[in-house]
């Protein structure tokens, strides 16, 4: 608060010509009782504070000497404990109320600081979504046969919010020791997936040459080729250029199209990260040429070719 309680209602007193024998009429207290109050020598009942603030022609949140930034506070803290939409449509639109008050390059701190609460209140809503989201799969999960084909995908959507949530090393850890078990496609792609999540490009790279996992995706398949594809995608992040330049043509003509536009886009992107502009600029023939024949509506095809332009 900007001013104490006492200080403030003396203050409110003198700025309105008003005296203690006034106040105190009015409230029907003693005027020792005023006097008290206004050297913090005590506090009024919490049932004259909507007269006090009444009789001041002031809000509660001016009588307690709150500022608007210390009243956002309030709000945002208020929605982090309720989380209700009720909550954040009204801390979002004093936010916004606030942003709208000041001009260009007004109050740069608190600009910046109303912004970083927006953040947070972002934040916050999507941890409920995801909350809400995790429990229905938790539920489904729960009543799913393993012979389901959303059994994988469900159990990688888990591991994602796990890791989401900080428990990485745990997710990590279960994973490697369920390939350990049984080295079979799903417990690879988990596997892979858990390392690409947490940016283990390196580790995924080592994996991915073992004996046991080249067997395994020797063919490249629709279930094999996500791994190829998360396989490129950490060779482009370990800068390893001899995984392209050894396995991708044999992928281009193995692999869906989809699969493959992928694989070059990723090139291509690789080539940019290591500053070689002149094969970049040849490299992005291809997937442009490629977005045409894609599956894709409209938009999305309108959306890579700027991404792959842009590169």
């Amino acid at each position: 608060m900007s001013l104490e309680f006492g200080k403030k209602i003396a203050a409110l007193r003198k700025m309105q010509g008003v005296t203690q024998v006034q106040l105190a009429d009015y409230l029907m207290v003693q005027p020792q009782t005023i006097s008290r109050w206004e050297s913090e020598g005590g506090t009024p009942d919490i049932m004259l504070l909507p007269k006090i603030a009444t009789f001041f022609n002031v809000s509660m949140d001016e009588l307690f000497g709150m500022t608007d930034m210390e009243q956002i506070d309030h709000l945002v803290y208020k929605y982090s404990v309720l989380r209700d939409e009720k909550s954040f449509e009204e801390v979002m639109g004093r936010i916004e109320l606030a942003l709208a008050s000041m001009e260009n390059g007004e109050c740069p701190e608190k600009q910046e600081q109303l912004l970083a609460w927006k953040v947070h209140i972002y934040i916050q809503k999507s941890r409920k979504a995801q909350e809400a989201a995790e429990a229905i799969l938790d539920e489904l999960r729960e009543n799913l046969s393993e012979s389901s084909q959303l059994s994988l995908p469900l159990k990688l959507q888990k591991n994602q919010f796990l890791i989401q949530k900080g428990e990485g090393r745990t997710v990590l850890k279960e994973v490697k020791a369920a390939w350990e078990k049984e080295q079979s496609i799903e417990s690879l792609y988990c596997y892979m997936m858990a390392l690409t999540e947490l940016d283990r490009a390196g580790e995924l790279l080592g994996l991915w040459k073992q004996t046991p996992v080249q067997q395994l995706v020797q063919n490249i398949t629709a279930e094999t080729e996500p791994l190829w594809q998360m396989m490129f995608y950490s060779a482009a992040a370990e800068e390893v250029e001899a995984i392209f330049v050894s396995q991708l043509e044999r992928f281009k003509t193995e692999a869906g199209d989809y699969a493959v536009f992928e694989a070059e886009w990723t090139y291509t992107g690789f080539l940019k990260k290591l500053g070689r502009e002149a094969e970049k600029e040849a490299g992005k023939k291809q997937p442009l040429e490629m977005v045409e024949t894609l599956p894709v509506n409209e938009y999305l095809k309108m959306n890579y070719v700027n991404r792959i332009q842009n590169l």
